[in-house]
Protein backbone atom coordinates (compact mmCIF):
# COMPACT_ATOMS: atom_id res chain seq x y z
CA UNK A 1 0.00 0.00 0.00
CA UNK A 2 1.57 3.14 -1.18
CA UNK A 3 0.37 6.61 0.04
CA UNK A 4 1.57 9.81 -0.49
CA UNK A 5 0.57 13.73 0.70
CA UNK A 6 1.98 17.45 0.63
CA UNK A 7 1.99 19.52 3.54
CA UNK A 8 3.32 22.82 4.16
CA UNK A 9 6.46 20.84 6.05
CA UNK A 10 6.78 19.03 3.34
CA UNK A 11 5.95 15.46 1.40
CA UNK A 12 5.09 12.50 3.90
CA UNK A 13 4.97 9.52 1.94
CA UNK A 14 3.24 5.75 3.33
CA UNK A 15 4.46 2.80 2.17
CA UNK A 16 3.67 -1.23 2.89
CA UNK A 17 1.55 0.90 6.18
CA UNK A 18 5.05 2.41 7.47
CA UNK A 19 5.50 6.13 7.46
CA UNK A 20 8.16 7.97 5.78
CA UNK A 21 8.79 11.81 6.36
CA UNK A 22 11.29 14.31 5.77
CA UNK A 23 13.65 16.22 7.75
CA UNK A 24 11.49 19.30 8.02
CA UNK A 25 7.85 17.10 8.37
CA UNK A 26 9.37 15.28 11.60
CA UNK A 27 10.51 18.66 12.54
CA UNK A 28 7.18 20.16 12.78
CA UNK A 29 5.41 16.54 14.11
CA UNK A 30 8.13 17.22 17.24
CA UNK A 31 7.87 20.66 17.42
CA UNK A 32 5.55 20.31 20.24
CA UNK A 33 6.80 17.88 23.46
CA UNK A 34 4.14 15.58 24.49
CA UNK A 35 3.21 17.68 27.57
CA UNK A 36 2.43 20.75 25.28
CA UNK A 37 0.20 18.60 23.08
CA UNK A 38 -3.62 18.30 23.23
CA UNK A 39 -4.54 14.72 24.00
CA UNK A 40 -6.90 13.06 21.99
CA UNK A 41 -8.02 9.46 21.48
CA UNK A 42 -9.15 8.36 18.18
CA UNK A 43 -10.70 5.67 17.22
CA UNK A 44 -10.07 4.13 13.80
CA UNK A 45 -11.54 1.02 12.11
CA UNK A 46 -14.18 -0.21 9.96
CA UNK A 47 -17.53 0.75 9.98
CA UNK A 48 -20.17 -1.63 12.88
CA UNK A 49 -17.02 -2.43 14.61
CA UNK A 50 -17.89 -1.07 18.28
CA UNK A 51 -16.96 2.46 17.76
CA UNK A 52 -19.99 4.19 18.53
CA UNK A 53 -20.45 2.20 21.82
CA UNK A 54 -17.37 3.23 22.77
CA UNK A 55 -17.76 6.61 21.87
CA UNK A 56 -20.51 6.87 24.24
CA UNK A 57 -18.65 4.85 27.06
CA UNK A 58 -15.40 6.66 26.70
CA UNK A 59 -17.62 9.67 26.49
CA UNK A 60 -19.55 9.03 30.12
CA UNK A 61 -15.86 9.14 31.65
CA UNK A 62 -15.71 12.67 33.48
CA UNK A 63 -12.16 13.17 32.27
CA UNK A 64 -13.31 13.09 28.07
CA UNK A 65 -14.80 15.23 26.02
CA UNK A 66 -16.54 13.44 22.94
CA UNK A 67 -17.06 15.49 19.62
CA UNK A 68 -18.13 11.86 17.49
CA UNK A 69 -17.50 12.06 13.93
CA UNK A 70 -15.50 15.38 14.01
CA UNK A 71 -14.48 14.78 10.44
CA UNK A 72 -18.32 15.43 9.61
CA UNK A 73 -18.54 18.65 11.50
CA UNK A 74 -18.38 21.24 8.53
CA UNK A 75 -20.73 18.57 6.61
CA UNK A 76 -23.57 18.74 9.21
CA UNK A 77 -23.69 22.27 10.12
CA UNK A 78 -23.92 23.44 6.56
CA UNK A 79 -26.77 20.91 5.61
CA UNK A 80 -29.57 21.81 4.08
CA UNK A 81 -31.26 18.63 3.27
CA UNK A 82 -34.47 17.57 5.27
CA UNK A 83 -34.23 17.94 8.80
CA UNK A 84 -31.61 19.19 11.03
CA UNK A 85 -28.45 16.94 12.18
CA UNK A 86 -29.27 16.13 16.07
CA UNK A 87 -26.55 16.45 18.88
CA UNK A 88 -25.82 13.30 20.94
CA UNK A 89 -27.75 15.40 23.69
CA UNK A 90 -31.20 15.39 21.58
CA UNK A 91 -31.04 19.14 20.23
CA UNK A 92 -30.38 19.88 17.00
CA UNK A 93 -26.97 20.95 16.45
CA UNK A 94 -27.33 24.09 15.15
CA UNK A 95 -29.38 24.85 18.80
CA UNK A 96 -27.39 22.88 21.45
CA UNK A 97 -25.60 24.49 24.51
CA UNK A 98 -21.91 22.73 23.71
CA UNK A 99 -21.81 23.29 19.58
CA UNK A 100 -22.54 27.08 19.99
CA UNK A 101 -19.89 27.42 22.44
CA UNK A 102 -17.59 25.27 20.74
CA UNK A 103 -18.51 26.37 17.05
CA UNK A 104 -20.48 29.79 17.84
CA UNK A 105 -22.42 31.28 15.08
CA UNK A 106 -20.73 31.08 11.77
CA UNK A 107 -17.46 30.38 12.28
CA UNK A 108 -15.86 28.24 9.59
CA UNK A 109 -14.88 24.77 10.37
CA UNK A 110 -12.20 22.73 8.08
CA UNK A 111 -11.56 19.76 9.08
CA UNK A 112 -8.66 19.06 6.99
CA UNK A 113 -6.92 22.14 9.19
CA UNK A 114 -4.83 20.68 11.88
CA UNK A 115 -4.75 24.44 13.52
CA UNK A 116 -8.37 24.53 13.03
CA UNK A 117 -9.11 21.30 15.12
CA UNK A 118 -6.67 21.81 17.69
CA UNK A 119 -8.60 24.96 18.16
CA UNK A 120 -11.88 23.38 18.33
CA UNK A 121 -10.56 20.94 20.67
CA UNK A 122 -9.31 23.30 23.10
CA UNK A 123 -13.14 25.15 23.41
CA UNK A 124 -14.44 21.60 23.76
CA UNK A 125 -12.08 20.43 26.73
CA UNK A 126 -13.21 24.18 28.28
CA UNK A 127 -16.82 23.45 28.24
CA UNK A 128 -16.99 20.99 30.98
CA UNK A 129 -13.33 21.23 32.15
CA UNK A 130 -11.93 17.97 30.66
CA UNK A 131 -8.66 16.92 29.99
CA UNK A 132 -8.98 14.44 26.59
CA UNK A 133 -10.88 15.25 23.55
CA UNK A 134 -12.63 12.03 21.60
CA UNK A 135 -12.85 11.43 18.13
CA UNK A 136 -14.86 8.71 16.14
CA UNK A 137 -14.15 9.59 12.71
CA UNK A 138 -12.84 6.50 12.02
CA UNK A 139 -10.83 7.31 8.77
CA UNK A 140 -7.22 6.52 8.64
CA UNK A 141 -5.94 9.78 6.48
CA UNK A 142 -7.70 12.03 9.04
CA UNK A 143 -5.34 10.03 12.04
CA UNK A 144 -2.15 10.33 9.77
CA UNK A 145 -2.74 13.96 9.48
CA UNK A 146 -3.46 14.89 13.27
CA UNK A 147 -0.39 12.58 13.59
CA UNK A 148 2.28 14.84 11.23
CA UNK A 149 0.68 18.02 13.10
CA UNK A 150 2.71 17.58 16.26
CA UNK A 151 -0.48 19.27 18.12
CA UNK A 152 -1.68 16.34 19.61
CA UNK A 153 -0.66 13.72 21.80
CA UNK A 154 -2.52 11.59 19.62
CA UNK A 155 -3.84 7.84 20.92
CA UNK A 156 -4.71 5.78 18.28
CA UNK A 157 -7.81 3.04 19.18
CA UNK A 158 -8.47 0.45 16.73
CA UNK A 159 -11.53 -1.02 16.92
CA UNK A 160 -12.27 -4.52 15.25
CA UNK A 161 -14.62 -6.92 14.54
CA UNK A 162 -14.73 -10.31 13.24
CA UNK A 163 -15.21 -9.77 9.11
CA UNK A 164 -18.31 -11.92 8.72
CA UNK A 165 -20.06 -10.27 11.08
CA UNK A 166 -19.26 -6.50 9.52
CA UNK A 167 -20.11 -8.25 6.30
CA UNK A 168 -23.19 -9.20 7.16
CA UNK A 169 -23.57 -5.93 8.58
CA UNK A 170 -23.53 -4.29 5.37
CA UNK A 171 -25.51 -6.64 3.69
CA UNK A 172 -28.33 -6.09 6.42
CA UNK A 173 -28.32 -2.58 6.02
CA UNK A 174 -28.08 -2.64 2.47
CA UNK A 175 -31.52 -4.77 2.49
CA UNK A 176 -33.12 -2.55 4.42
CA UNK A 177 -32.83 0.69 1.97
CA UNK A 178 -35.07 -0.39 -0.86
CA UNK A 179 -33.00 1.02 -4.02
CA UNK A 180 -29.44 0.63 -2.36
CA UNK A 181 -27.71 -1.62 -4.54
CA UNK A 182 -23.97 -0.76 -3.35
CA UNK A 183 -23.08 -3.80 -1.11
CA UNK A 184 -21.16 -6.15 -3.12
CA UNK A 185 -19.70 -8.90 -0.75
CA UNK A 186 -16.09 -9.15 -2.45
CA UNK A 187 -15.16 -5.76 -2.18
CA UNK A 188 -16.71 -4.94 1.05
CA UNK A 189 -14.39 -8.09 2.11
CA UNK A 190 -11.64 -6.97 0.89
CA UNK A 191 -11.68 -3.17 2.26
CA UNK A 192 -12.05 -4.83 5.45
CA UNK A 193 -8.76 -6.61 5.28
CA UNK A 194 -7.22 -3.70 3.81
CA UNK A 195 -8.10 -1.01 6.45
CA UNK A 196 -7.26 -3.20 9.27
CA UNK A 197 -4.01 -4.44 8.49
CA UNK A 198 -3.35 -0.88 7.30
CA UNK A 199 -4.04 0.65 10.70
CA UNK A 200 -2.52 -2.30 12.54
CA UNK A 201 0.94 -1.27 10.31
CA UNK A 202 0.61 2.02 10.36
CA UNK A 203 0.28 2.96 14.19
CA UNK A 204 2.85 0.21 15.43
CA UNK A 205 3.96 1.40 19.09
CA UNK A 206 6.30 4.50 17.83
CA UNK A 207 7.11 7.54 19.20
CA UNK A 208 4.43 10.17 19.63
CA UNK A 209 1.50 8.19 19.23
CA UNK A 210 0.05 5.40 21.22
CA UNK A 211 -1.86 2.32 19.58
CA UNK A 212 -4.30 -0.05 21.34
CA UNK A 213 -6.18 -2.26 19.57
CA UNK A 214 -10.19 -3.31 21.24
CA UNK A 215 -12.19 -6.10 19.91
CA UNK A 216 -16.04 -5.74 19.23
CA UNK A 217 -16.53 -9.05 21.28
CA UNK A 218 -14.35 -8.52 24.35
CA UNK A 219 -16.03 -5.10 24.33
CA UNK A 220 -19.14 -6.19 24.60
CA UNK A 221 -18.46 -9.30 26.70
CA UNK A 222 -15.93 -7.31 29.16
CA UNK A 223 -16.71 -3.39 29.11
CA UNK A 224 -15.05 -2.46 32.09
CA UNK A 225 -12.07 -4.15 31.29
CA UNK A 226 -11.49 -3.46 28.16
CA UNK A 227 -12.32 0.49 29.13
CA UNK A 228 -9.91 0.48 31.86
CA UNK A 229 -7.42 -0.26 29.20
CA UNK A 230 -8.20 2.58 27.47
CA UNK A 231 -8.11 4.73 30.11
CA UNK A 232 -4.72 3.48 31.37
CA UNK A 233 -3.24 4.34 28.04
CA UNK A 234 -4.16 8.10 28.43
CA UNK A 235 -3.21 7.99 32.31
CA UNK A 236 -6.95 8.50 33.34
CA UNK A 237 -8.17 6.99 36.66
CA UNK A 238 -10.95 4.23 36.52
CA UNK A 239 -14.81 5.72 37.14
CA UNK A 240 -17.64 3.79 37.19
CA UNK A 241 -19.88 6.61 35.28
CA UNK A 242 -17.97 5.18 32.09
CA UNK A 243 -20.76 2.42 32.30
CA UNK A 244 -23.82 4.35 32.96
CA UNK A 245 -23.43 5.95 29.68
CA UNK A 246 -27.42 5.85 29.27
CA UNK A 247 -27.31 8.44 32.13
CA UNK A 248 -24.76 10.68 30.80
CA UNK A 249 -25.10 13.97 28.43
CA UNK A 250 -23.17 13.50 24.87
CA UNK A 251 -23.05 15.98 22.65
CA UNK A 252 -20.90 13.96 20.16
CA UNK A 253 -22.53 14.53 16.25
CA UNK A 254 -23.20 11.21 13.61
CA UNK A 255 -22.60 7.54 14.73
CA UNK A 256 -25.00 4.80 14.18
CA UNK A 257 -29.51 4.69 15.62
CA UNK A 258 -27.36 3.58 19.14
CA UNK A 259 -26.43 7.06 20.02
CA UNK A 260 -29.83 8.11 20.46
CA UNK A 261 -31.34 5.22 21.51
CA UNK A 262 -32.02 5.23 25.72
CA UNK A 263 -33.28 1.78 25.94
CA UNK A 264 -30.47 -0.83 24.39
CA UNK A 265 -28.17 -2.22 26.65
CA UNK A 266 -24.71 -3.85 25.99
CA UNK A 267 -25.48 -7.39 24.38
CA UNK A 268 -23.53 -9.18 21.38
CA UNK A 269 -24.77 -9.55 18.14
CA UNK A 270 -24.07 -12.69 16.82
CA UNK A 271 -26.66 -12.96 14.22
CA UNK A 272 -24.00 -13.23 11.74
CA UNK A 273 -23.64 -16.94 12.43
CA UNK A 274 -27.06 -17.95 11.28
CA UNK A 275 -27.19 -15.12 8.87
CA UNK A 276 -24.83 -15.79 6.55
CA UNK A 277 -25.13 -18.69 3.91
CA UNK A 278 -22.10 -21.08 3.46
CA UNK A 279 -20.93 -19.67 0.21
CA UNK A 280 -20.84 -16.30 1.86
CA UNK A 281 -18.98 -17.46 5.28
CA UNK A 282 -16.44 -19.23 3.05
CA UNK A 283 -16.00 -16.57 0.63
CA UNK A 284 -15.77 -13.74 3.40
CA UNK A 285 -13.23 -16.31 5.28
CA UNK A 286 -11.21 -16.83 2.29
CA UNK A 287 -10.49 -13.40 1.46
CA UNK A 288 -9.90 -11.96 4.82
CA UNK A 289 -7.86 -15.21 6.31
CA UNK A 290 -4.87 -12.88 7.58
CA UNK A 291 -6.78 -10.41 9.08
CA UNK A 292 -8.63 -13.09 10.95
CA UNK A 293 -5.99 -15.17 12.43
CA UNK A 294 -4.12 -12.01 13.19
CA UNK A 295 -7.24 -10.32 15.29
CA UNK A 296 -7.84 -13.58 16.66
CA UNK A 297 -10.51 -14.92 15.05
CA UNK A 298 -11.56 -18.34 14.47
CA UNK A 299 -12.02 -19.43 10.80
CA UNK A 300 -14.83 -22.09 11.60
CA UNK A 301 -18.77 -21.15 12.38
CA UNK A 302 -18.31 -20.20 15.65
CA UNK A 303 -18.72 -17.17 18.15
CA UNK A 304 -15.99 -15.40 18.55
CA UNK A 305 -14.02 -16.52 21.78
CA UNK A 306 -12.71 -13.81 24.05
CA UNK A 307 -8.65 -13.02 24.13
CA UNK A 308 -6.98 -13.82 27.19
CA UNK A 309 -7.42 -10.92 29.88
CA UNK A 310 -4.54 -8.26 29.82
Amino acid sequence: MIGAWTFPAGPVYLVGGIIHAGPVALAAIRRFPVSERLPLIYIAGSSFSGSTLMDLLLGSHPGIESLGEAKKIAAVRSSDSGAPATCNCGDPVSSCAFWQTVLPGNMAFRADDPEANADLCRRALSFRGRQVVLDNSKNIGRALMLQRSGLFDLHVLHMVRDSRAVVFSHRRKAERRVHDHGYRLAPTAREWERLNRRLARAFRPRAGTGYLRVRYEDLVDRPEEEVRRVLREVSLPWDPQALKFREGRHHGIEGNRMRLDTKREIVRDDEYLAGLGCFEWCAITALTARGLRDFGYRWSREPARPINSR
